[in-house]
């Protein structure tokens, strides 16, 4: 039994690992054949295959824009056809034109075949209206039949909720309503009269409406009340949050004023200390004069300036920031007391001889003093206003919050009621919506009966007949969740997709077609003007006047804007559909027509579109040319390198190949920048090396050499060398015993050693990317990056085509030499 479950396990692992390995190589497959670039539809395969990838990468077509572009450059004498001879242009224009011309032709019998098929399966259509009919009710009676089963399965919900459900779906309507029609049997069984009039109908929602309210309705009311009043709250304190915003920078911006006036406070102050000391001098001075002078002035100074300190002192010390200013006043008030103080201790100072120089230094110092107090005292009242509104601004601020963070709270609370309350009623909605849809879809049939012929308004009939049910299928997941009732009804509404896909199909078609007849004739008229006017133009061009063509200029307005704008927009999507109407329209017969239809579109826009340039062939080139040679290389140093430190006897043997080996453990791009470096310096001498080029490229790859040396080592020691002697006994030097018997008994190896260089050099990107900058000198690795970042979307088609295609160097090389791989790396790594 264990062994069993054992395998069972075992399997379902094999099983999972294929899928995992398919998986990819599947998805690169089938994006490369898909005429769209849906390369993650839920669809892994498209009927819409094409090999226009392929053909694209291998042999570019050149289609119109190319055409008008290479004619441009003949009449101009420009790259590439600048040296191109009188003679040998003409014969060129010619062929251009020819070409132009046979693909208006084949555009325009392309477009007319479409549109013929396109006819024809109108008159199809017409003459098997009654097909369609029976499509259409077939689809109708198992949506029909299944709403009912769903119905017999569904409980009657209780009157209550019931209640509330129909005043929902039929507030707002009247009698002619489909809605009241469905329900109205419920609607008089619950009221328990009959509702036959309008009034009867505003009776008995009245009724319900009482019922709604004291269920649920005034939850929701007082829901959106609430909503209402946090999202006012919520702008209040938006706009109070911007005011703030704006006071504090104002605070900030007195605030570095203020410190601007500190230097000058402590400058001041420095004086007035130096005043005092100078007072202290004086008073110790035994010379007085006979006449005191009057300092009446100053010592009032003195007192005015002591006041507006105190009071500035008093105001600052409040404020934490202003901690400094705060301490630079009251060392300027200190001063000021200490030179009051002395003035007061001694009366005689002022008959001192020179109390008359204080007086006057003072007198000198006061105006900067008073100064300096004047800004202090308007800059600290204007910063006390503003820190009082910041105060204010943040008081209300945490009041608005403290009461949004309780209507939210109260929200909350609300809408738990509200969900359980919805909750209990979610059935009898669903209940009610079953019972309209039944009755949409009963009255649908009815129409389906009265077609008689596929018209227009045929088609407008069945489109509502499929939006409807559509409509139906996204209110009811919507509402109710994708369970597996509305899959089978989506799945069967999925069938009458087509009446939507033709609808779009025959009005893009149309469209198309009339802008295209337009426009193909007057591309003809201009092809034809220049055709006779080009000679001249030559002659004009091939006596060194640099000519354009305006006819080429018209041209290319029409193919590149005129068509792809009036005419490709369109075919486009009637390609599109189309292809959706191959699988999915009732008549079977038509999808042949439509597969044509959407094979002809598509050519049509492959001679019309400017399709991006390419050297996707020569960038497999590239890569071949550098892996070759550096797997070729790299291979032979190898060779060479291992043969002394598996045959030979030296200093460093034992631990030279660990310390490659060690080196080689670094990853690459810690040397990128050094790299970039040498090549820039080699290139400046010897450009084939340098950047931008595949040489200094193959140069850079050549430093992996140290695992593959250590590989052929070990296959070196496991030859006999008794085989050497006796070639070496016989005459042959050291060399010859090399490359006549080492090395072809190393060849398993030896070919391991080139297939792994030339696949890892062919897929190497990160090197590749920092030195090569032309496009055409790109590896297969960077120009499949090139298909990934497009300008505006992946080509996801040409990438997984480009991807398949470049495998075919490696596939080719590796089938070549695969019997050597298993023995190259199995015999090296056993010793003895």
């Amino acid at each position: 039994m264990v062994r069993k479950r054992n395998r069972l396990l075992t399997h379902i692992l094999l099983i999972i690992l294929v899928i995992v390995v398919l998986f990819p190589i599947v998805w690169v497959v089938s994006t490369s054949f898909r005429r769209d670039e849906a390369a993650f539809s839920p669809k892994l395969f498209s009927s819409r295959l094409t090999l226009q990838h392929y053909k694209d990468l291998v042999a570019p077509e050149k289609n119109l824009p190319v055409l008008i572009q290479e004619m441009q450059s003949l009449v101009s004498r420009v790259e590439p056809f600048k040296d191109v001879t009188r003679e040998k242009a003409e014969k060129l224009i010619e062929d251009r034109i020819s070409r132009f011309d046979g693909y208006l032709n084949e555009t325009r019998k392309l477009l007319e075949d479409s549109y013929r098929r396109y006819t024809k399966t109108e008159e199809t259509f017409s003459e098997r209206v009654e097909e369609v009919k029976a499509h259409t009710e077939s689809v109708l009676e198992k949506i029909e039949n299944a709403v009912k089963k769903e119905l017999e399965k569904t409980p009657v919900p209780q009157p209550q909720e019931l209640a509330i459900a129909l005043y929902e779906k039929l507030k707002g309507k009247n009698l002619k309503s489909s809605e009241f029609s469905a329900l109205k049997d419920e609607l008089e069984r619950l009221v328990g009269y009959s509702v036959n009039t309008q009034d009867d109908l505003k009776n008995a929602l009245s009724d319900m409406e009482l019922i709604y309210q004291k269920e649920i309705g005034s939850v929701r009311e007082n829901i959106e009340k609430l909503q209402s009043e946090i999202s006012s709250v919520q702008e209040k304190i938006s706009q109070l949050e911007k005011q703030k915003a704006v006071i504090e920078e104002e605070i900030l911006d007195k605030q570095k004023v203020l410190e601007i006036l500190k230097p000058d406070i402590d400058f001041a102050t420095e004086i007035l200390a130096d005043l005092s000391e100078m007072l202290r001098s004086i008073s110790k001075s035994q010379i007085e004069t006979m006449f005191t002078p009057d300092d009446s002035a100053v010592k009032d100074s003195i007192e005015k300036a002591i006041s507006e300190l105190s009071i500035l002192h008093e105001k600052i010390s409040s404020f934490s920031d202003l901690k400094d200013l705060a301490g630079s006043v009251a060392k300027m008030k200190e001063s000021l007391l200490e030179m009051k103080e002395l003035l007061l201790q001694d009366g005689n100072i002022t008959k001192k001889s020179l109390y008359r120089n204080f007086l006057q230094s003072f007198e000198e110092v006061i105006p900067t003093v008073d100064g300096v107090l004047k800004q202090m005292s308007e800059n600290i009242d204007s910063f006390i206003q503003k820190a009082k509104e910041l105060k204010d601004l943040q008081n209300e601020l945490a009041f608005l919050n403290s009461r949004l963070e309780g209507l939210k709270k109260s929200l909350t609370t609300l809408t738990n009621t509200a969900s359980q309350k919805e909750s209990r009623i979610s059935l009898a909605k669903r209940y009610v919506d079953l019972r309209v849809f039944s009755y949409e879809i009963e009255n649908r049939k009815r129409v389906v009966e009265d077609i008689k012929s596929f018209n227009s308004a045929t088609q407008i009939k069945l489109l509502s007949i499929y939006r409807t049910s559509k409509n139906f299928v996204s209110l009811y997941i919507s509402q109710y969740g994708n369970d597996s009732f509305i899959q089978t009804i989506r799945k069967m509404v999925s069938e009458l997709s087509w009446i939507e896909d033709y609808r779009e199909f025959s009005r893009r078609m149309e469209t198309g077609y009339k802008n295209a007849l337009d426009i193909l004739e007057n591309s003809r008229k201009v092809l034809y003007d220049f055709k006779g006017s080009y000679p001249n133009l030559l002659d004009l061009s091939y006596r060194g006047v640099f000519v354009s063509s305006e006819h080429l200029q018209m041209l290319y307005d029409l193919v590149k804007m005129n068509f792809v704008q009036e005419v490709l927009t369109n075919t486009a999507v009637a390609s599109r559909k189309a292809g959706s109407l191959m699988d999915s329209v009732p008549l079977k017969e038509l999808r042949s027509d439509f597969k044509k239809i959407d094979g002809d579109l598509y050519r049509v826009a492959q001679i019309w579109e400017q399709k991006t340039r390419h050297y996707f062939l020569r960038w497999v080139a590239n890569s071949v040319v550098v892996a070759g040679l550096v797997s070729i290389i790299t291979t032979a140093v190898c060779a060479l390198a291992a043969y002394p430190f598996s045959r030979m006897r030296f200093w460093g043997r034992q631990y030279g190949i660990m310390a490659l080996l060690l080196i080689q453990m670094f990853p690459a791009i810690m040397y990128m920048v050094a790299i970039y470096g040498l090549l820039k310096l080699i290139g400046q001498f010897l450009p084939f090396l340098g950047l931008d080029s595949l040489g200094g490229l193959i140069f850079a790859y050549l430093g992996n050499i140290a695992y593959n040396m250590y590989l052929i080592k070990g296959f070196y020691d496991t030859i006999p060398s008794s085989l050497e002697e006796a070639a070496m006994i016989d005459g042959a030097t050291r060399f010859q015993t090399f490359y006549k018997i080492v090395v072809p008994l190393a060849l398993p190896i030896l070919s391991v050693i080139v297939i792994l260089t030339f696949i890892g050099t062919f897929n190497e990107f990160v090197l590749a990317r920092i030195i090569l900058q032309d496009v055409k000198n790109y590896t297969y690795a960077l120009g499949l990056w090139t298909f990934s970042t497009g300008a505006y979307e992946t080509e996801w088609g040409l990438f997984t085509a480009a991807a398949l295609l470049g495998m075919t160097p490696m596939v080719i090389l590796f089938l070549s030499l695969q019997k050597y791989i298993v023995g190259g790396l199995t015999k090296g790594s056993v010793k003895g």
